[in-house]
């Protein structure tokens, strides 16, 4: 479902761009940092950046680093950094399309997770949900877990969400420890709006 976005707006390069924008909204963003998002080359998102500024879908600030940890003599150096430009006149049409596309691939979130270990249970919220209130927007709890293709699976459903992902896994024994404790991290997270993709412990 994610194509939607590279059909409508010309390019996945730009779908890219534009959902970083628009699912971090009131946030600011250097070329560095939409680049460790996306993963795209400096130059393309140069001209996706430039594109957006000519149409006013964002704006630019310069910010000045901190002088705090440079060397003696050494200026403070000035960065570029854009966001979405709140008076733009199709800025909440754009952002409500972006966010309506993620519970669309909550589906293909569950069958990579699988992958990962003895998986048990894996919930989304928050992000995921559009529920801000939420303290994560993942949690999977499983056994024997690959290190490795979890570091690697949330680094591509950060790049194709465009959004750091707010997680917690943690073991099967942690996890009935934690319900028979009344653990009040786990039981905000289950009171709270989320959707289960795996559920092996009947919760």
């Amino acid at each position: 479902m994610e194509k939607i976005l590279d059909t409508l707006f010309g390019s996945p390069e730009k779908a890219k761009v534009l959902k970083v924008f628009f699912r971090n909204s009131e946030a600011l963003f250097s070329i560095e940092e939409i680049q460790k998002n996306t993963k795209l080359k400096k130059a393309k998102i140069q001209t996706e950046i430039g594109a957006l500024l000519k149409i006013g879908a964002i704006t630019k600030e310069v910010k000045i680093e901190s002088i705090l940890g440079l060397q003696k003599n050494k200026k403070p150096e000035k960065i570029n950094v854009f966001k979405v430009n709140p008076a733009f006149p199709l800025s909440e049409e754009l952002k409500n399309l972006v966010m309506k596309l993620v519970p669309l691939a909550n589906k293909s979130i569950g069958d990579k997770i699988k992958n990962l270990g003895q998986v048990k249970l894996a919930l989304v919220s928050g992000f995921f949900l559009n529920n801000p209130a939420s303290r994560v927007d993942l949690l999977i709890v499983g056994d024997r877990m690959d290190g490795r293709k979890m570091s690697n699976f949330l680094s591509r459903v950060e790049t194709e969400t465009g959004k750091s992902i707010r997680y917690v896994v943690m073991s099967s024994d942690e996890f009935q420890y934690r319900v028979g404790m009344f653990d009040r991290f786990l039981k905000d997270i289950l009171e709270l709006p989320h959707q289960k993709l795996i559920n092996k412990i009947n919760l």
